[in-house]
């Protein structure tokens, strides 16, 4: 349970780990000592007043729960079904974390980042709100890695996350640049291998039963709204960190379910997956299998 805190935030840094802003930048940038603690006790980087970065560098050896960040490396051009490049090539695993779960142009992103892979090494990478005024930045920070992807995951992203990204983007006279991005959403292939077999099929039941991964204190997605709103009108940071420390583990749990649900799509068996669910997705998708093996083999 010790090794799952300290993947949570908690404990000394892993070996594996390198946090790159360890101390914020607090020269006179118009930054209040509440923002500047802030950007102290997350090891973050004030990029402006309103809007603070963090970042980690992680190799592949890194473990989240029952897996190493590594083992999504290999993995085919056709993960789930869906076409994309090597994972080395750009593929940015992204979350939110939103003031609300309506969506529409009334809810706010205040929380967004992810996991890039790079040749050689995992870049972890999170920019957080701290004012409304800095929610421009905080935009052009999207645009900017969306531009440079070559494909996304998310985890109901396309449902969520995606159209919420869209919205706020043209509050600001922008769009995405996603035109040539493809989009691998995690819960599509999860809910067709596993819908009936768990009691139902979110993040955490995902990275808990295919990945060994256990949370520690963590705080629910659901009380993420509570926490910045008490950050603004309070300055109350406490919960704040823990929604930082949640999303974290959810974009790191993005990369270990995707290599977990391939194997699963590969070895139904090794899961107890359901294997009708997963066929019917993929011949959804112009596949085809052989029969009489014990895994099933793509045939294009």
């Amino acid at each position: 349970m010790e090794s799952l805190c300290r993947a949570a935030g908690k404990g000394p840094a892993s070996p594996h780990s390198v946090r790159v802003a360890t101390q914020p930048d607090t020269k006179d940038m118009g930054t209040d000592l509440r923002e500047q603690s802030l950007a102290a006790q997350l090891g973050a980087r004030i990029v402006l007043p309103g809007l603070l970065y963090i970042e980690e560098i992680l190799d592949a050896r890194y473990r989240h729960g029952g897996r190493s960040l590594g083992s999504i490396e290999g993995i085919g051009p056709d993960p789930l079904g869906v076409a994309f490049p090597p994972p080395d090539r750009g593929w940015f695993f992204f979350d939110t974390e939103t003031t609300g779960l309506a969506g529409g142009t009334g809810t706010l992103v205040f929380l967004f980042g992810g996991v890039q892979i790079e040749p050689g090494r995992y870049r972890l990478r999170q920019w957080l709100l701290t004012r409304f005024s800095g929610e421009e930045a905080l935009m052009a920070a999207v645009r900017e890695i969306f531009g440079a992807s070559s494909g996304l995951v998310s985890f109901n992203g396309k449902s969520f996350d995606l159209p919420l990204l869209r919205a706020r983007q043209r509050l600001h006279h922008a769009q995405l640049p996603e035109q040539h991005l493809t989009h691998l959403d995690l819960l599509h292939p999860a809910r067709s291998a596993f819908a009936g077999r768990w009691p139902d099929v979110r993040l955490q039941t995902a990275e808990r039963r295919l990945c060994e991964y256990q949370r520690c204190d963590d705080l629910p997605g659901s009380e993420a709204p509570l926490a910045f709103t008490r950050w603004l009108r309070e300055g109350s940071g406490t919960n704040l960190i823990r929604v930082v420390r949640h999303h974290r583990d959810d974009v790191l749990s993005l990369v270990t379910l995707c290599s977990a649900l391939v194997e699963t799509f590969q070895d139904p068996a090794r899961h107890a997956a359901n294997e009708d669910g997963i066929l019917r997705r993929m011949q959804r998708r112009g596949y085809r299998f052989r029969s009489g093996q014990a895994q099933l083999a793509l045939v294009p």
